[in-house]
């Protein structure tokens, strides 16, 4: 990865099991309808899956479920009928949002900011900011005030414009950073998919 991701000083998590101990990279795949794979080994049969999102969806209302490596739902991603923003939430779907994703429009790149509850921070809402680098979104970068969190970076370029090839992005975590937000990072900029 090309750019230095900062330290987070203080943990910016909603779920402190999935905290990042150090920096760490984890490869996303799509597999079609809205499922993907989060997994810490970029390469092999034996790659360790972090994560899993699969599609509940509906053309109105479409939701995702995220699974742990265990097959347990951990959180939902959805977005409503009308509107852009998309909300993260406990897959009872009893709470408030966790976090909200609001995409916003602009004349050259995409740009999108996170609100999330920081539950380090007694659920503070604290701002991340996504930001495309290109029309292609080959690598988009996620900040935290001025501190790199995350970069994403397309793994598989090239023949992502191989029908069913199966799109894959390099996604590279700062310590401190909650590892079960990345897929909420990476769906603004494959909306199609959510």
């Amino acid at each position: 990865m090309s750019h230095m991701l900062a330290t987070c000083n203080e943990p910016l998590y909603i779920l402190e099991d999935h905290v990042a101990q150090e920096p760490v990279t984890l490869r996303a795949k799509h597999h079609g309808k809205g499922g993907f794979t989060f997994s810490k080994s970029s390469t092999g049969a034996s790659a360790e899956v972090i994560f899993t999102a699969d599609s509940r969806t509906s053309l109105t209302a479409p939701r995702r479920l995220i699974k742990d490596a265990a097959g347990k739902g951990i959180l939902e991603l959805w977005r409503n009928a009308v509107g852009d923003e998309s909300y993260v939430s406990h897959p009872t779907g009893t709470s408030q949002p966790l976090a909200i994703i609001a995409p916003r429009a602009t004349m050259s790149k995409d740009k999108v900011d996170i609100y999330v509850k920081n539950a380090a921070q007694a659920n503070e809402e604290t701002k991340l900011e996504i930001r495309g680098q290109d029309i292609w979104k080959r690598i988009t970068l996620v900040y935290h005030g001025n501190d790199l969190v995350m970069q994403l970076r397309f793994a598989n370029y090239i023949t992502s414009f191989v029908p069913f090839s199966g799109n894959q992005w390099d996604v590279a975590v700062a310590q401190g950073f909650d590892l079960s937000l990345v897929r909420s990072a990476t769906c603004p900029f494959d909306r199609y998919y959510l």
